[in-house]
């Protein structure tokens, strides 16, 4: 299998690093992440966007057996064969997820459940290997490097799309535009741009469509404009415009294509394979690791050697089991865990808590406790049936309690709360945050349902999600959402607010939010709140527009705040919301929302919260 992707940094194991333009990334031998530099666009998987100037343990990414790097984003893939992604999609969908940025790491589906075995991507385009031999693919298709059928040719596709279905697919490979499988039987496929000859195919011709180079493949690597393959006798082909052409006669079991084609050869002899004549730079290597014309070299002492191009061969480190440079800064890993770093540091990628370039390995302290923020301990439901139901469902430990932590790991809801005509409130669905959609009628005939908070991971809102909920008054659209389908807010009479927070308005159609008074269907009277300078956005707009009255909000959009003492959750603080503090202190009912509950602030619901409210009502 090849080392190297080009501008693709990939671990493939626990215990490996990945350096990733200004970014750095670290799966530890316990399988947890860590990142830390440049996050302006969410690419180190935290909830929030600041640079991390030392490593920052990232929330529910453990068991980890593979992560790739992209563009200002990650892939992760879990030992269960999820995978996950987050950071920037460039509006190619290169996520896996539609169009939309992601913030926190989200479970990608790929086919009907398919686990995953490889991931690779460059330049917006990636492709999946699942444990069945199926090939997946999504992203930019600018040049044809998804593969899809000729007369479905569009610049990108968002979601993952099964290619190559006739055939089992043994290992794959992506360069800067064009795209690469083996199947089992050796034969070599390649699809995408082809200016260079990359292809291999003999021409200079773009290919739209996967087409049959080779056989007697056992490894293909890309990077950049280059494809380079080993065959079943060992011999090295790279390719070019006259098609490929043999660098080397035998005994290459690794190649990695940078700057220059890096071949390691069954006694592990370093060679550089030259277009013209190929040349041992030196021996007992085990491993190398570039980004265009830089490179490093761990020999199977564990010695780390500089071997740039340009650069006269330079031991490093000692006891080095991994390596990995974005081109500017380096990662090193050393047998004893311990982590180094060097090069650019304008953007803290080297995690030393500074930003101070460094041209020698420098070792790194950990905060083994600096985790994010996981959300912890038990949920407060405000309302009886739906912890009922949550913990009815997602209770790991049978505890008869849904802690924070199940919610985060709850992928799908179902309809399990379809038709609950009895539930006054769902704000604890904001902890359900491994949440990507809001399935088909989820929440339809919820009538009693006064208020939700979906999670900020939401993408889709499903056909009729929350029709019928006739008693809801507010609703928040996370900024994550790229797409709500038909009738999802469809008969919801009470609806007076809702905030979209998305900042580029994606079309929806007039049912969404219309409900059927007289005979016919009549859109909201509810106000559209939209992020501040989107109101002409949101004018123009397909659905959007037929809101009589859209007000922006200045800065970032926040949800609605409940108002504090609104226990029962009616909208006003009233008598009923001191009984529902009493019978909460009299254990007549489960729970209640906490934050809003403690009114006085002291941390507890007591009798001081109900001094409270009376003070409320009374001004």
């Amino acid at each position: 299998m090849a080392l190297l992707l080009l501008s693709t940094p990939m671990v493939t194991m626990a215990g490996d690093v990945a350096a990733n333009q200004k970014s750095s990334y670290w799966v530890k031998n316990d399988g947890t992440l860590w990142t830390w530099g440049r996050n302006f666009e969410y690419q180190l998987g935290h909830s929030n966007n600041s640079q991390k100037t030392e490593p920052l343990q990232v929330y529910g990414m453990n068991n980890i057996s593979q992560l790739v790097t992209a563009v200002n984003a990650a892939f992760v893939v879990k030992t269960d064969g999820t995978l996950w992604s987050f950071g920037f999609n460039g509006n190619t969908g290169q996520l896996g997820l539609g169009p939309a940025d992601i913030r926190v790491p989200t479970v990608v589906p790929v086919g009907d459940g398919e686990k995953v075995k490889q991931i690779v991507n460059t330049n917006y385009h990636t492709m999946v290997l699942t444990t069945t031999f199926r090939l997946y693919t999504w992203g930019k298709n600018e040049y044809g490097q998804l593969g899809v059928d000729e007369d479905l040719i569009v610049s990108s596709i968002s979601t993952p799309r099964r290619l190559l279905a006739d055939t089992e697919v043994s290992q794959i490979a992506v360069g800067t535009n064009h795209s690469l499988a083996v199947n089992y039987v050796g034969q070599l496929y390649a699809w995408g741009r082809n200016h260079h000859g990359q292809l291999g195919d003999g021409t200079t011709t773009d290919q739209m469509t996967p087409k049959y180079i080779m056989t007697n493949v056992v490894t293909v690597a890309a990077g950049g404009d280059s494809t380079a393959v080993i065959k079943r006798d060992g011999s090295l082909w790279v390719s070019g415009a006259e098609g490929f052409t043999k660098r080397m006669d035998k005994g290459v079991k690794q190649v990695v294509v940078a700057d220059r084609i890096y071949a390691i050869t069954s006694n592990n002899e370093l060679w550089i394979a030259g277009a013209t004549a190929s040349a041992k730079l030196m021996d007992d290597v085990k491993q190398v690791k570039a980004n265009g014309s830089v490179a490093f070299a761990i020999k199977t002492d564990g010695t780390l050697w500089d071997i740039s191009i340009g650069v006269v061969p330079k031991r490093l480190l000692t006891n080095v089991t991994s390596v990995s440079t974005s081109g500017t800064h380096h990662l090193a890993l050393r047998k004893d865990g311990s982590l180094w770093a060097w090069g650019k540091n304008d953007q803290a990628q080297l995690g030393d808590g500074h930003h101070y370039d460094e041209t020698e390995p420098k070792l790194i302290d950990i905060d083994e406790t600096s985790a994010t923020e996981a959300p912890s301990g038990n949920i407060e439901f405000a309302d009886a049936t739906v912890k009922h139901l949550c913990v009815g469902n997602w209770d790991t430990d049978r505890d008869k309690e849904l802690t924070k932590e199940e919610a985060a790991l709850v992928r799908n809801l179902g309809t399990i709360f379809y038709g609950q005509s009895t539930i006054t409130s769902f704000n604890e669905l904001k902890y359900f945050t491994a949440l990507t959609y809001i399935a088909e009628e989820a929440f339809a005939g919820c009538s009693a349902m006064k208020s939700v908070t979906l999670p900020n991971t939401i993408i889709y809102i499903d056909c009729g999600a929350f029709s019928g909920c006739s008693s809801l008054t507010s609703i928040t659209i996370p900024s994550s959402v790229c797409y709500i389908d038909s009738r999802a807010f469809y008969d919801c009479h009470a609806l007076s607010e809702v905030y979209n927070l998305v900042e580029e308005p994606f079309d929806i159609s007039d049912d969404v939010f219309q409900h059927y008074v007289g005979g016919q269907d009549v859109f909201t009277d509810a106000t559209l709140y939209v992020p501040a300078g989107t109101k002409k956005k949101y004018m123009e707009a397909n659905g959007w527009k037929r809101f009589k009255n859209i007000v922006e909000i200045g800065g970032t959009p926040e949800p609605p705040v409940v108002k504090p003492g609104d226990v029962n959750g009616d909208g006003e603080v009233n008598v009923g919301d001191i009984m529902a503090v009493v019978n909460y202190m009299a254990g007549q009912v489960e729970g209640i929302d906490k934050d809003v509950a403690d009114v006085n602030g002291d941390g507890e619901v007591n009798v001081g919260d109900i001094m409270a409210i009376i003070n409320i009502m009374a001004s």
